[in-house]
């Protein structure tokens, strides 16, 4: 059962170098996005379809907002200091709790 596993694997990843080789002037974005779309379009259409769903009933979010995250400039404490409160929690959580969220899988 093991080979045969790690022959379809071999197989696969060799078509998928034929595809990436290809000279046919496709695009590799293109071709790699479709592939993506066929494998897990069940699970992808719902959630366009949820997202769809959602962006009619929620409130928008301010245009200038958005543009600001989006050129970088959203006033995010960049070089701002933090509290001394915000410093202590983030130095424990560090510390103390980071380490065995990690392991945890």
């Amino acid at each position: 059962v093991g080979v045969t596993e790690n022959q379809n694997e071999e197989e696969g990843a060799a078509k998928e170098e034929e595809k990436t080789n290809k000279p046919d002037g496709k695009d590799l974005a293109q071709e790699s996005f479709e592939a993506f779309l066929s494998e897990n379009e069940s699970w992808v259409m719902k959630v366009v379809a949820d997202a769809v769903a959602y962006s009619k009933v929620a409130p928008s979010r301010d245009k200038d907002w958005v543009q600001s995250v989006i050129d970088g400039t959203s006033g995010h404490k960049k070089d701002k200091k933090e509290s001394p409160v915000q410093l202590k929690l983030s130095a424990e959580f560090n510390e103390n709790l980071w380490p065995a969220l990690r392991t945890r899988g």
